[in-house]
């Protein structure tokens, strides 16, 4: 879950201050823990097309001590001129990098780096439905992963 304020300086960014609440499935454990993360965010859109976000989160868990502080970058392109299917297809990337290290992040700088192909369908002029595929490449203390995920939301603005 994530709420967050906005403000809108000018017409080409936005500023974001946000709280998420994350319920996270431990595997070693089978048990759930928490983790609870406030951002400030930047978007810059420079056209229809292309868009960038800046968002740094400090995140704190409830079965570990410390406070990572994560540094997100993404950039998205929209195909806006594809309109046969009044759809608006994209790609985006986003990196993720660690300013500090706790025991629970993984101990390097880079994180993880999350690839996105999709499309947005406009339902209503408040409401919107977006579909991808994304591939999630991440780094652990252990292990590395790479995931391949289909995702769906639907947006109110």
């Amino acid at each position: 879950m994530r709420a967050a304020l906005g403000y809108k300086p000018n017409t080409i960014s936005t500023l974001w201050l946000a709280f998420q609440y994350h319920s996270i499935l431990n595997p070693s454990t089978d048990k759930f823990f928490d983790e609870k993360r406030v951002d400030q965010q930047l978007d810059l859109r420079f056209s229809k097309a292309v868009g960038f976000r800046t968002r740094l989160e400090e995140r704190f868990r409830d079965n570990a001590p410390g406070t990572s502080i994560r540094f997100r970058q993404r950039l998205i392109y929209s195909f806006i001129n594809f309109n046969t299917l009044k759809i608006t297809p994209f790609i985006s990337d986003e990196v993720f990098l660690n300013f500090d290290q706790t025991k629970w992040t993984n101990g390097k700088a880079f994180d993880q780096n999350r690839l996105t192909v999709g499309f947005n369908k406009k339902i209503t002029k408040d409401y919107s439905f977006t579909m991808g595929y994304l591939y999630l490449y991440s780094e652990s203390r252990t292990t590395n992963a790479m995931i391949h995920a289909v995702n769906f939301s639907v947006s109110f603005s």
